[in-house]
């Protein structure tokens, strides 16, 4: 059996250990990982081109995330940030969007702004605890 919890966890340590292929396996897995996903989106949010291309591919194509409002946007941010894959698939989904689908994502995708280090240090002290003690936040405040 797959253990997609162990795998993130050891992806994110050759993330932060600088392994060169880490990064787009722990991509890889968020199509079947909340944590994976997790992990994506603090990386998009913190303004990584490459993760917010692959946010946008999640949610203009995987079954029960998709919204192309939101892949519009996350692929207008990294085509911004010169990701030239998110360009393309940009014009693409643009086909299948409503001009005022198309309109809500460009104002979103103009007024975003990276999650502040506050949080994302947050996140990562909190994933750190959770691996650790297998608690979530709801069991936390409920003892």
């Amino acid at each position: 059996p797959q253990n997609y919890k162990v795998a993130v966890k050891w992806y994110q340590l050759a993330v932060d250990l600088g392994h060169k292929n880490a990064k787009s396996n722990l991509l890889a897995l968020a199509i079947k990982s909340p944590e994976a996903l997790e992990l994506l989106i603090t990386d998009a949010e913190n303004g990584n081109p490459e993760s917010q291309y692959h946010l946008g591919l999640i949610y203009s194509k995987v079954t029960g995330l998709q919204d192309y409002v939101l892949a519009h946007q996350w692929f207008n941010l990294a085509s911004s940030r010169g990701n030239q894959y998110a360009e393309k698939n940009l014009n693409l989904i643009e086909n299948k969007m409503t001009p005022q689908q198309i309109e809500d994502a460009q104002e979103m995708a103009r007024s975003w702004k990276p999650t502040s280090k506050l949080i994302i240090l947050w996140r990562n002290v909190w994933k750190r605890l959770k691996y650790k003690t297998g608690l979530e936040f709801w069991m936390i405040k409920s003892m």
